[in-house]
C-alpha cells in the first residue's frame, strides 16, 4: 500500500512580519490567504496586484502565478 501524499502549508512573510499562509494539495491546486493581523495593521499592503488586500482565500491562477516563481520544484 503507498503513502498517502500530504498537502503543504508555509507561512509567508515579509521581513518579520506573516502576511498570510500559502498551500498546496496533493492534487497540485494551490491557495493563498492574508494572515488578519496583517489585514488589521496600518502598515499592510497586498503581495501581489493580482491578490488585494481582503480576507477571501485566493486560488487558481491568482495564487499559482505569484508563488511559482518563489517556490523551489518538488
Amino acid at each position: 500500500m503507498g503513502r498517502k501524499r500530504q498537502g503543504r502549508v508555509l507561512d509567508v512573510y515579509v521581513g518579520l512580519s506573516k502576511v498570510g499562509r500559502y498551500s498546496r494539495e496533493p492534487s497540485g491546486a494551490t491557495s493563498f490567504r492574508y494572515d488578519p493581523e496583517w489585514l488589521s495593521s496600518a502598515r499592510a499592503f497586498p503581495i501581489s496586484l493580482s491578490m488585494p488586500l481582503s480576507d477571501r482565500i485566493w486560488s487558481g491562477e491568482s495564487a499559482t502565478s505569484y508563488f511559482d516563481g518563489l517556490l523551489p520544484d518538488d
